[in-house]
């Protein structure tokens, strides 16, 4: 899923005219999809036209105060998912099941994100992932707040990608 917003991104560093290519790498921090070292390698007027360039695109851009691009895109539901196995997939019938049964139009691009990146990861972090959705979502329904919206497709595609 984030292999072709990847791909994206990794065809315009290495379109940059600069003295070697630019580390394109998963972000670290939840909000954020990539992470890169463009800023960096460019100077100030070439730099300015890549994030106009990207942000034209759709892409959030922003240079942390540590130098490091940080990228954000609006995650397309795919046709599929890389499969991984040992994907804990009673785990993942559980949050389809609450989803179903509480639904809610409320978009979370965070918790989208993360179950994204987690995926790319593999079985270990994606379960962890999941099992924390789980805890965090019973809490929701105790307090009466809404589930996250929109993760039914996703989950459903993760889970028709999950190898037992």
């Amino acid at each position: 899923m984030l292999t072709a917003l990847r791909r994206e991104l990794r065809a315009r560093l290495d379109a940059l005219p600069v003295a070697r290519p630019a580390v394109l790498r998963r972000a670290r921090e939840e909000a954020w999809l990539f992470a890169s070292d463009a800023p960096a390698l460019l100077e100030g007027e070439a730099l300015r036209t890549l994030l106009q360039s990207l942000q034209a695109d759709g892409w959030t851009a922003s240079v942390g105060t540590d130098g490091w691009l940080r990228l954000d895109h609006r995650i397309a539901l795919p046709e599929n998912f890389s499969p991984v196995p040992d994907v804990d997939a009673a785990e993942l019938d559980c949050l389809l099941s609450l989803l179903a049964r509480h639904p809610s139009d409320l978009e979370d691009a965070d918790t989208l994100r993360s179950l994204c990146k987690a995926w790319e990861e593999g079985a270990i972090t994606f379960n962890r992932c999941i099992r924390q959705l789980h805890g965090s979502w019973a809490v929701c329904l105790r307090e009466h707040k809404p589930l996250p919206g929109g993760l039914t497709p996703y989950l459903q595609l993760m889970r028709a990608s999950a190898i037992p």
